[in-house]
């Protein structure tokens, strides 16, 4: 949708020399998968030169660093700094670790809460801990503490630098050359991210297109877009037929999220009526195993099975809940009679050597990959 929507944009819409697409996302796979699909689209030379894609990450350090800003960025929850600020939280207080950080996210961060004043007064919906004012004076020493951690050494967490570029684009009135920002899986963007996309675009017609669903939602970001400064009252269109899986994955997988709210982007609810699979296909099947060796002694018999009936084994995908087990897998089934292992193509895993003696290597490659991959 998007990507169509790019071309149409570029091809018959902003057609100047000077105007400026930017699709974009919140990975630099995602983006690189943008950027070929849509390269494939764009038949007209001209309207491909005026688009440029970039996941919103990528595109922030750019532009901070043609600015002169250098900072340390930590990207793992548990940093250091995050250690030595909880270490300060109150015993009396009775909150766990936990408990700070989602805050801190959900809160503060998502907010721009840079006071204690503020931190007071912002409304917390959702959090399901009530607060009284004591209690929020002590938990907002913690996050004082934290920021001070940050400073020393000029460190930031992503977020922080998204903002820093909004603000640097607000407070030097700096024009950016777009005409429009389009961007896909729209559900995973932060509140930040979409205060920084309204101020790289002038508000206008097709000015921000958005592509999202909150049913998809791999990160914890919940956004309202009108508190963003992007109004879609009235604007927003629910795309409800599938065109990707069967009716049968499509409800085994909706199944997983009933009695769970879903939001609809902007603040209000959404559900799943009225959507619908055109392709059919074999229902889903759960197992259940009292041990990992009997997990891998069951998939290792099924995929021969499926080799049995002529199924090509680079067109199976294990996919693992953590880095970790993937590794045990592709050592595990690879190593079977039937299977080799080899490294999959959007992570590496380290493979035992030597192969164990008792294990035949044949040919044709298995592929296993983590789910946050």
């Amino acid at each position: 949708m998007a990507l169509h929507r790019a071309r149409y944009l570029a091809e018959e819409v902003f057609t100047e020399p000077e105007d400026r697409l930017l699709p974009t996302t919140f990975t630099k796979n995602l983006a690189t998968d943008i950027s070929q699909n849509l390269r494939k689209l764009c038949t007209v030379e001209r309207a491909w030169s005026r688009i440029e894609v970039r996941h919103l990450d990528g595109w922030v350090a750019n532009f901070l660093a043609t600015q002169g800003f250098r900072s340390e960025v930590l990207y793992n929850d548990e940093n250091d700094c995050w250690r030595a600020a909880i270490d300060q939280a109150p015993a009396e207080a009775g909150l766990p670790a936990s408990f700070y950080r989602v805050e801190w996210e959900h809160v503060v961060q998502a907010q721009n809460i840079t006071t204690l004043d503020a931190y007071l007064v912002a409304p917390r919906l959702g959090r399901g801990t009530r607060l009284s004012r004591e209690m929020k004076h002590k938990v907002w020493a913690v996050f004082q503490e934290y920021r001070a951690e940050l400073n020393q050494p000029r460190r930031k967490e992503y977020v922080d630098l998204i903002r820093d570029a909004r603000q640097l684009i607000e407070q030097k009135g700096l024009k950016r050359p777009y005409r429009a920002v389009l961007v896909d899986e729209a559900q995973d963007m932060s509140a930040e991210a979409f205060r920084l996309i309204r101020a790289l675009v002038p508000p206008g017609e097709n000015d921000i297109f958005i592509v999202g669903d909150a049913h998809q939602r791999i990160y914890r970001h919940r956004v309202t877009l009108g508190q963003c400064g992007i109004d879609i009252r009235g604007r927003g269109k629910k795309l409800k037929v599938n065109y990707r899986t069967t009716d049968e994955i499509r409800r085994f997988a909706v199944q997983l999220l009933e009695g769970r709210p879903i939001d609809d982007l902007d603040g209000g609810p959404d559900d799943q009526q009225g959507y619908m699979s055109l392709t059919h296909g074999a229902s889903p099947t759960v197992h259940s195993f009292s041990s990992v060796a009997d997990e891998i002694a069951y998939v290792t018999h099924y995929m021969l099975g499926l080799q049995r009936d002529s199924a090509a084994l680079e067109s199976i995908c294990i996919v693992a809940r953590t880095t970790s087990r993937a590794g045990d897998a592709t050592w595990l089934i690879g190593g079977s009679p039937g299977f080799a292992s080899s490294r999959s193509s959007a992570v590496t895993f380290s493979i035992p050597s030597p192969w164990p003696p008792c294990w035949k290597r044949p040919q044709q490659p298995l592929h296993v990959q983590s789910s946050r991959r």
